[in-house]
């Protein structure tokens, strides 16, 4: 990850371990609650962030193979890998976003150096390097952790 800018790597490397640091000893049925009403969970916010690793993987390896490729918005609600992951026990779910991680690290390694100046397209975000992806992913994660901290502190509406 020597391409990466060191703060982007650092936390790639460890800034998901916070989840299970959180949420690994919290019961299944208070993850499950809906704390705000009409809003996601902490368990439906922990299983978007499983399933974006793959989404953001995706999506640099159409950048790689494609010139400037368009990415639409990602739709929760047509998401049959999010509907399975938002239903599974927290230990579980932890264990599926580690390996998950692991997997998008392992494959960000390969990059080679040229590549990460390569582009492509979001219909709301506008254009982006591999890198501006990764690190993308890495801010979407870090907001997304913090709004399961702050769900687990809040008392149910």
């Amino acid at each position: 990850m020597n391409n990466l800018p060191y703060s982007v790597a650092q936390r790639l490397q460890s800034q998901h371990l916070s989840m299970a640091e959180m949420m690994g000893a919290v019961p299944d049925e208070k993850l499950q609650a809906e704390i705000i009403t009409g809003k996601w969970s902490a368990l439906d916010n922990a299983a978007h962030l499983a399933v974006f690793q793959d989404i953001f993987k995706g999506r640099i390896e159409r950048v790689l193979e494609e010139d400037e490729p368009l990415f639409p918005p990602y739709k929760w609600e047509e998401d049959p890998l999010f509907a399975e992951y938002r239903k599974l026990p927290v230990k579980e779910l932890i264990a599926v976003y580690n390996d998950g991680r692991a997997d998008f690290t392992r494959f960000a390694n390969t990059i080679a150096p040229e590549s990460f100046g390569r582009y492509g397209r979001h219909s709301v975000y506008g254009r982006f390097s591999v890198a501006e992806l990764v690190e993308m992913m890495i801010l979407h994660e870090s907001h997304h952790l913090f709004i399961i901290f702050k769900l687990l502190r809040v008392t149910p509406k």
